[in-house]
């Protein structure tokens, strides 16, 4: 009896073995499936929080251009080759396709084969190591058949699945940009950031399958993915929702394939600016600049018809040599804060103070209080400043001008703490088409030299400041404006509503 039950032991030892060695092989067949745990080195085999959100936004087909920037070791390489196979083969690796079917293909309108280009950072070191020995032949299940071809490196470059005839190019961003042309293909993915040449050629290929191109970055160089991907407009001027953009520390894959100890020790080693990029996710270029906008979260559409009742601030910029720059500044019930009109305005004072009588009247705002920069009353000697020109034309609808505040740094750290609270949620919003303030805000950035904000192109910046130290408190207005009559409105105070 004891030595059946030896042998039923030594047995199920053997089995579980060689179940773990299959499981090893396909080990993307079970990544997040319950219970799979062991399969990861240091924690959970399932998708980290940054990959969850790539994968959401590969199904979508409106996201063409998906940036997962962050620290170093947040899961970007093996992020790329899931959404990889899940092209190849039109459904996710974990998922059974007989249950699921080619769902992917289907959303996208893509029909195979599927041609794919990975572009990493270098033949022998990155390519070889990372792309092709930890990303496709360690992660590829082993049932999946799939062939491949070297080239004059001995560096393997082209892989085709011989189920779907679905080919994946490897190449490397050291080639020269003429190598890119000519392609048609579906999906691009890239691995680290590469010039912007070489984007913009692969952008071209994938425009006849209305394609896909997905980076995964530690941007510690090419500014130019600020300016061409996260902050990409539409022909419109308005912020562009075919990108997806979201960042990560490193620590997002605590418990995800890193321990803490790990992360600490190559922490200690780093510079302030080095762990900026390299744990936090910061993006080099982006370290520098003023305001945390987030533009899934702080860019919104425009509300259709404004509510009656949102008190709205006016700030003017004053320019002399150049245009003057108006920002509406609107706050809501609940405290949160609409950036809902940035204008460009021609002209003298009175042309100002017009205009902003005439967007009161045009859209019904309930205005509260108009600020302006000390500029405007520098000529205090001559009874026709702009500022006397504005408040003249303002108080004939019981309206009157105000100085705006200098402290700008505080300002600023005010600004921060609406565009993300306490709690994580937005609180200051800028309407879509509010392109001017939306543009100038993104790419408000501290100068090298001083290290305070920039004043080059700083118009809107330095309103919004302004008008967030007015800290507006919400306030029901006295009476239903709707209801009273004309006559009655020539004693209401169009500030207060009262």
């Amino acid at each position: 009896m004891r030595e059946e039950e030896a042998l039923l032991a030594q047995e199920e030892k053997r089995l579980t073995k060689k179940l773990y060695q299959l499981e090893e092989k396909n080990k993307m067949l079970y990544f997040g499936h319950p219970g799979k745990g062991y399969l990861g080195r240091y924690g959970k085999w399932e998708p980290n929080p940054i990959q969850k959100q790539c994968f959401k936004a590969f199904e979508n087909p409106a996201k063409r251009i998906i940036l997962m920037a962050g620290g170093n070791q947040i899961g970007k390489t093996l992020a790329e080759t899931a959404v990889i196979m899940a092209t190849c083969r039109g459904h996710w690796p974990w998922e059974t396709y007989d249950e699921v079917g080619a769902h992917i293909w289907e959303t996208h309108n893509w029909e195979p084969p599927i041609r794919i280009r990975w572009v990493g950072q270098g033949w022998e070191q990155h390519i070889q190591k990372v792309l092709v020995e930890k990303g496709i032949e360690e992660l590829w299940p082993s049932d999946w058949k799939i062939s491949s071809k070297k080239n004059n490196l001995g560096v393997k470059h082209i892989f085709r699945d011989e189920l779907t005839g679905s080919e994946i190019q490897i190449m490397s961003a050291d080639q020269d940009v003429t190598k890119f042309e000519g392609w048609t293909g579906h999906l691009c993915c890239y691995d680290e950031p590469i010039p912007r040449n070489i984007f913009v050629a692969n952008e071209r290929g994938l425009i006849a399958n209305k394609g896909k191109s997905l980076m995964g970055a530690t941007l510690l160089n090419q500014g130019w993915i600020t300016q061409d991907i996260i902050n990409r407009v539409d022909k419109n001027g308005i912020m562009d929702k075919s990108v997806s953009y979201f960042t990560a520390g490193i620590r997002v894959n605590e418990g995800f394939g890193l321990d803490k100890e790990g992360i600490d020790h190559f922490e200690s080693q780093l510079t302030d600016e080095e762990k900026a990029a390299r744990i936090e996710g910061i993006p080099v270029f982006m370290s520098s600049l003023v305001l945390r906008i987030d533009r899934e979260q702080n860019i919104i559409p425009r509300i259709d018809k404004l509510p009656f009742n949102w008190m709205v601030d006016v700030a003017i910029d004053i320019g002399v040599a150049k245009p003057h720059d108006l920002t509406f500044l609107a706050t809501d019930e609940k405290g949160m804060k609409y950036i809902i009109f940035d204008e460009v305005v021609r002209g003298d004072g009175s042309e100002i103070g017009n205009y902003i009588i005439d967007k009161m009247k045009t859209y019904r705002l309930r205005i509260n209080r108009i600020i302006t920069d000390p500029l405007a009353k520098s000529d205090r000697n001559n009874e026709n400043t702009t500022w006397d020109k504005i408040d003249l034309v303002l108080n004939r609808h019981d309206l009157y001008l105000e100085c705006g505040s200098k402290y700008k740094s505080d300002g600023v750290i005010l600004i921060n703490s609406y565009l993300k609270t306490i709690n994580k949620m937005p609180a200051l919003f800028f309407f879509e088409d509010c392109n001017r303030a939306i543009k100038q805000c993104l790419n408000w950035s501290y100068d090298k030299k001083t290290g305070e904000p920039s004043k080059s192109n700083d118009d809107q910046c330095e309103n919004l400041y302004r008008l967030i130290l007015l800290d507006t408190k919400y306030e029901e207005p006295f009476q239903n404006l709707d209801s009273v009559t004309s006559i009655d409105r020539r004693h209401i105070n169009k500030r207060t509503g009262y």
